[in-house]
């Protein structure tokens, strides 16, 4: 029988994996957080730049899912007094020689309209801590809790129910549980087969997720005067539709400066093939440089990111628990479980699995207690069943 060293191992290092890490360290769980990155942070970490810049479009739309998430994510996990501000910025277009109202593709549709379609509602909120600077604050404490650069991470059941993790081709950890926060598409590169249900799969074979390509500008002198959402069509049927923004002018050295942002999406299988990446990447200069022609001829810098699988979520059917059949210690919080993916999504993974009755419980002996309710309404408790 292999002996228990932690009652959590975090499988990713994203904006999940830093909630449900703080919330364990604050409840005073063992725990390790593995990943093959090296650093903490996924996607909210951004290659440095000479100014602050968000890693690709981070951007927030007034509904119902991004409130609940933003609330939940201020008034649980930061103390940096989040404060946000709704603005009516309806998405605007360049076509004919001036700027328009977007009002939808018409008949070029590309096949990813769903993706953007959530970029283009009209109100806008804003906020006075970007996700980059929630960094500090989410990794602060887990120095000691990581276990990084881990390749080769495979995962197995114990005989007495732990789970056993063997990375970095012979070192070992056992634990109680598993918190899974890497995408879903990934679970295979980590359990066998047999512990994969062929419905999920299929599920995840069939399910279109869209890599996100992107390049951040920071221009020389003040380009645009707003910050509304362009949605860039282009003047062909065989241009690739980008999204982008500027954001507001900083002064450097008695110097305006003015970062934009611009993205574009391929498909998983096209996400790897080069030549299709480089293709988007002149698509999305030829259209910025056709809505505003100075634009690409002050620049200071220039940042290209790719991201993986980003946009879209595998749906699931949604029970009372978020583990795998006959695996019932290994809880699934990827941000693509749950709609509408990204950071939303991997918020509200984690209000869900902190909703969960059995993890509840194990938490309620600690400090975190006044900040999860040990007695949740069943009615609002939601997970999904794979």
């Amino acid at each position: 029988m292999a002996k228990k060293e932690y009652d959590f191992v975090i499988l990713g290092s994203g904006l999940s994996a830093l909630l449900v890490a703080q919330t364990l360290r604050k409840s005073h769980k063992s725990f390790k957080i593995i990943d093959s990155t090296e650093l903490l942070g996924g996607h909210l970490r951004a290659p440095d730049a000479p100014l602050t810049i968000e890693r690709s479009l981070k951007l927030f739309w007034k509904d119902d899912l991004t409130i609940e998430a933003l609330d939940y994510l201020n008034s649980t996990f930061l103390d940096l007094n989040l404060e946000t501000e709704t603005r009516e910025l309806p998405p605007i277009t360049f076509d004919k020689g001036h700027f328009q109202p977007f009002v939808g593709f018409g008949k070029k549709q590309p096949k990813y309209s769903d993706q953007i379609d959530r970029y283009t509602l009209s109100d806008r909120i804003f906020l006075n801590h970007g996700p980059i600077t929630w960094l500090t604050e989410l990794t602060e404490g887990l120095e000691d809790f990581t276990i990084l650069n881990a390749q080769n991470i495979s995962i197995t059941k114990t005989e007495d129910g732990g789970i056993s993790i063997e990375y970095n081709r012979g070192k070992k950890l056992h634990c109680d549980r598993v918190i899974y926060t890497a995408p879903i598409e990934n679970l295979s590169n980590y359990l066998c087969e047999s512990e994969l249900s062929p419905r999920l799969i299929q599920k995840i074979a069939k399910t279109p997720l869209w890599s996100s390509i992107g390049i951040d500008f920071i221009h020389s002198e003040q380009i645009c005067d707003h910050e509304t959402l362009n949605v860039l069509v282009g003047g062909t049927d065989s241009s690739e539709p980008c999204i982008g923004v500027f954001h507001p002018p900083v002064e450097v050295d008695g110097k305006l400066k003015q970062v934009s942002q611009w993205q574009g999406f391929v498909d998983k299988e096209s996400g790897q093939d080069s030549d299709q990446a480089g293709h988007l990447l002149r698509e999305i200069k030829k259209q910025v440089k056709r809505a505003y022609p100075q634009a690409l001829k002050k620049v200071d810098f220039e940042r290209i990111l790719f991201s993986q699988n980003d946009h879209g979520f595998i749906e699931t059917k949604v029970t009372n628990s978020i583990t795998l059949p006959g695996f019932d210690r290994f809880h699934v919080v990827s941000g693509n479980s749950i709609a509408p993916g990204g950071i939303v999504g991997e918020i509200l993974a984690v209000k869900r699995l902190l909703q969960i009755p059995e993890i509840t419980s194990l938490l309620c002996d600690s400090a975190i207690q006044a900040e999860i309710s040990c007695s949740p309404n069943p009615e609002t408790l939601s997970g999904t069943h794979f």
